[in-house]
C-alpha cells in the first residue's frame, strides 16, 4: 500500500517532463507566498485555496492524454481551488491548529497530526468533500497504515528543508517533487473512492 519510491519517482519523472509548465507555476506560487508571508490574515485567505489550485492542476496533468502540452494551465487555473475556499480555509486553520498543539506537545504528536491529514486538500478538491469529512477520511485511511504514512510525511518535508537550505533556490525542484508526490500517493491510496 506504501509505495513511497514509486511516489518519489513519478513526481520526479512529472517534474522533469513538465518542468517549464510546473516551473513557472511553482515561482508564482513561492512568490505569492513570500509576499503574503507578513501579513498572515491575507495568507489565511489567500494560501489555501491557492494550494488547492496547485493540487487541481497537478491531478488533470496526472489524468490528462495530452502529455505534450508544456503549458497545461493558464492564469484562470490558479484561481481554481477558490471554488473550494471555505473548505480548504477550515480544514488549513484546523490542521495548523492540531499540528501547532502537537508542536507544544512534542514533536511526535505533530508528526502524527501532519501524517493524519496529509490528503485532506487533495479529497477536498478532487472528491468535493466538506473540510471535516475530508480531514476524517484522510485521518481514517492514514491509520490503516500509520508509520508508512508518516515516513512519507517525513519524506516530503525532508525534501523542502533540503530544497530550502540551498538558498531557497531548491525549493522550485523540492517543492513541486514534493507536492507531485503526495498527489500521485493520493491517486493510489484512493484508487477505490476515486473510481465510485
Amino acid at each position: 500500500m506504501i509505495k513511497i519510491e514509486k511516489w518519489l519517482k513519478n513526481g520526479w519523472n512529472l517534474y522533469k517532463d513538465n518542468f517549464r509548465g510546473l516551473f513557472f507555476l511553482y515561482v508564482i506560487y513561492i512568490t505569492v507566498g513570500l509576499l503574503t508571508r507578513y501579513m498572515p490574515l491575507l495568507s489565511l485567505v489567500v494560501m489555501p485555496s491557492f494550494f488547492g489550485s496547485i493540487i487541481i492542476i497537478t491531478l488533470r496533468k496526472i489524468r490528462s492524454k495530452d502529455q505534450e502540452k508544456v503549458f497545461f494551465w493558464d492564469f484562470n487555473d490558479l484561481f481554481s481551488g477558490y471554488a473550494f475556499f471555505f473548505p480548504l480555509l477550515i480544514s488549513s486553520m484546523l490542521v495548523g491548529l492540531f499540528i501547532l498543539l502537537g508542536v507544544i506537545a512534542f514533536i511526535i504528536p505533530a508528526i502524527i497530526v501532519a501524517s493524519f491529514y496529509l490528503f485532506a486538500v487533495p479529497i477536498i478538491v478532487d472528491q468535493k468533500m466538506d473540510f471535516w469529512g475530508a480531514m476524517e477520511t484522510s485521518r481514517k485511511r492514514v491509520m490503516g497504515n500509520l508509520l508508512g504514512f508518516i515516513i512519507l510525511t517525513l519524506t516530503l518535508f525532508s525534501l523542502i528543508i533540503i530544497g530550502t537550505a540551498f538558498l531557497g533556490i531548491g525549493i522550485l525542484i523540492t517543492l513541486p517533487i514534493s507536492i507531485n508526490t503526495l498527489v500521485y500517493a493520493y491517486l493510489d491510496v484512493f484508487e477505490d473512492a476515486i473510481m465510485q
